[in-house]
């Protein structure tokens, strides 16, 4: 680190402070204060005479009547706040919220549902679930299946048809 210089540079005359009071005193005598007569502010004549009068004429003047506004405040708030409460309940709680049911969704949605989703489920939890007694052969009959379409499942699934060791007594 640099060491820093014991002299700022800067250089005062010796005794230069202690004699300034008096320097600037004999000055100030010398020049006469060299102050102008006039300020460059001019005052019309007898402003200040009339002055009194013309701000009594001013504060009489009769003020304009004023309309409180804070009494309508508090019914408009209301209204607001009632306005808010209605549209909540009826956004809530209006007639268009109706839920959707098993039976809203479309037969093609349930399809993809059980294909994309690994679920967990055999054939046995499946048929456990449907309802027999409800279904009709013509429901079953409604897809049309292509050849190709059953050979691949075939195909597939043989490993599984072997699995259920079906009996003659079924």
């Amino acid at each position: 680190m640099k060491k820093k210089p014991e002299n700022s540079g800067f250089k005062v005359p010796h005794n230069y402070f202690e004699s300034f009071e008096a320097r600037l005193k004999a000055r100030m005598e010398e020049s006469g204060g060299n102050l102008p007569a006039e300020t460059g502010m001019a005052v019309p004549d007898g402003y200040f005479e009339s002055f009194e009068e013309r701000l009594k004429a001013k504060m009489q003047k009769p003020e304009p009547k004023v309309i409180q506004l804070k009494s309508y405040r508090k019914y408009w708030v209301s209204a607001v706040s009632a306005a808010a409460i209605l549209l909540l309940t009826f956004s809530l709680f209006g007639p268009g919220n109706n839920e959707l049911g098993f039976d809203d969704l479309a037969k093609g949605e349930i399809e993809a549902y059980f294909e994309n989703k690994d679920i967990e489920l055999n054939e046995y939890e499946i048929a456990q679930v449907i309802p027999v007694d409800e279904l009709e052969v013509q429901d079953l009959l409604d897809d049309n299946i292509d050849r190709e379409q059953l050979m691949d499942y075939l195909d597939e699934s043989l490993e599984d048809i072997d699995d259920l060791n079906f009996s003659i007594d079924e």
